[in-house]
């Protein structure tokens, strides 16, 4: 039974980490008699789970994803818990919102507020590839991953959003959590690596209804769990 919903099940929505943890929880209820599981079916937005092995296309991000496991456990293990990435992130929207007409100290070039609207619409452009780079830096989950649509001009220089209002991610940017726990972090990509982890054990028991939304620019149609787990 659920607090406040009496003896009815509810679905389970989540977007990006929340996905995941709809499927974690949802891997867990699986192992449940029925009259204990809360859940009625989950709605996972836009995030990967697990990447499929057999997909030769998908093999270089499940790559990927083993190095990045293993970069941050090193961190971890030397005494670093978190990740600030966010405070930068933080810091980009400050110097788009206060000074978005002075040269941007983040992309050589652009202007501040260029160069946010960069980082949003062009997201992937702005991680490498961790095997050919400082090992600081992470790769797009997905190719071509980006926050929002943008809109660029003959040069492919950003110009703006399409959908998203400006004023509304600034807000969001400054609202988001500083900091973000590193085991988590592990935990997300081992799982993407394929590492043995609790939170895929019993993906194949799990029969309610999945309903799975993909986004363009995005995870898309790699947010699918192949039928083989």
């Amino acid at each position: 039974m659920t607090l406040g919903s009496g003896w009815g099940k509810m679905f389970m929505f989540g977007h990006s980490s929340g996905a995941a943890y709809a499927y974690a929880y949802a891997n867990d209820e699986a192992q449940m008699v029925k009259w204990e599981q809360d859940l009625r079916g989950i709605i996972p937005v836009d995030m990967v789970y697990k990447f499929d092995p057999d997909d030769p296309a998908q093999i270089p991000l499940i790559d990927n994803s083993c190095l990045k496991c293993d970069k941050l456990q090193e961190k971890f293990d030397s005494g670093i818990f978190y990740s600030d990435e966010a405070v930068g992130l933080k810091y980009m929207a400050y110097q788009a919102d206060m000074f978005p007409d002075d040269p941007s100290e983040i992309i050589p070039g652009l202007n501040q507020q260029a160069a946010w609207f960069f980082v949003l619409s062009a997201t992937y452009m702005t991680e490498e590839d961790p095997f050919y780079a400082d090992p600081e830096m992470t790769s797009p989950p997905v190719p071509f991953y980006h926050h929002c649509a943008g809109t660029f001009d003959e040069f492919g220089l950003p110009t703006g959003l399409q959908f998203t209002n400006s004023d509304y991610i600034l807000d969001f940017a400054f609202a988001v959590p500083s900091f973000q726990s590193l085991g988590e972090m592990i935990d997300g990509e081992a799982l993407w690596c394929g590492d043995d982890t609790p939170y895929d054990d019993h993906l194949e028991d799990i029969t309610i209804p999945v309903f799975y939304v993909g986004a363009a620019g995005g995870f898309g149609e790699s947010g699918y769990i192949p039928q083989h787990f």
